[in-house]
């Protein structure tokens, strides 16, 4: 899909957007104003910016620069829907290959090849906060099968929370349904994720879901049931 709609760009509209974001990396006070102007073309424009903010933001990650991170994130915020289904696609992706090889030095000295990039918890969690911060727009991506069915458990819970910090209603049902997962350790994220919707989002739509994971077998999930239930759950990132 993207290639289909960056493809409609002319060389003047890449040079426009290339000024624009320019501005974004020197941290101009200008960027703003101009990205605002970029999104207001439509069309191709959103999902421009977005697939650059996610280039942006695996350098920031990479080397754990929170403040860039936050751009990263307020700026997710306002491109939207777009920003999001890029971000859940980061949060869910496991491997992607490389256009060319890079050559990577490792901390032995010695230069390995590399093929493919290969996605960690770090980044999964770091795209949780930018899906947070963009808000109600990430649902619907949050709680696509690839993402809450992966067969990677940080992509899934991480989503839980990233998908608890938004606490609207339609994230909370959806947590709330997933507290019949088999799995306990899923059960428990997704008790957490209730606990942060109702601490910080004061979503009393997720109290009696985390009454009945007060009552979980498990007693991890009964304890990350009764956090949230108390007010003491805590989002980390």
């Amino acid at each position: 899909g993207e290639d289909h709609w960056v493809g409609k760009l002319t060389p003047a509209d890449w040079k426009e957007f290339n000024r624009a974001w320019a501005l974004f990396v020197r941290r101009d006070g200008a960027w703003p104003e101009a990205r605002d102007r970029w999104l207001a073309r439509g069309g191709p424009a959103p999902f421009v910016l977005a697939e650059n903010l996610v280039r942006y933001f695996l350098s920031a990650s990479a080397h754990g620069e929170r403040t860039d991170l936050n751009r990263v994130a307020v700026n997710a915020r306002v491109t939207g829907e777009p920003a999001a289904a890029y971000f859940a696609n980061l949060l869910a992706i496991d491997t992607w290959p490389l256009k060319k090889p890079a050559r990577v030095r490792q901390s032995d000295g010695s230069v390995k090849e590399v093929t493919a990039w290969v996605n960690d918890d770090v980044t999964r969690q770091h795209a949780a906060l930018v899906l947070a911060a963009i808000g109600e727009p990430a649902v619907p991506s949050l709680t696509a099968p690839d993402v809450l069915r992966s067969r990677v458990p940080g992509t899934r819970r991480y989503a839980m929370y990233a998908l608890g910090r938004i606490g609207s209603d339609g994230a909370v049902d959806a947590l709330a349904a997933l507290l019949s997962t088999p799995d306990w350790q899923d059960r428990g994220a997704a008790a957490k994720g209730l606990g942060l919707a109702l601490t910080y989002r004061k979503n009393e739509r997720a109290r009696p879901a985390l009454e009945r994971a007060s009552r979980d077998p498990d007693e991890f999930v009964r304890t990350k049931a009764q956090e949230g239930l108390s007010g003491r759950v805590k989002w980390e990132f």
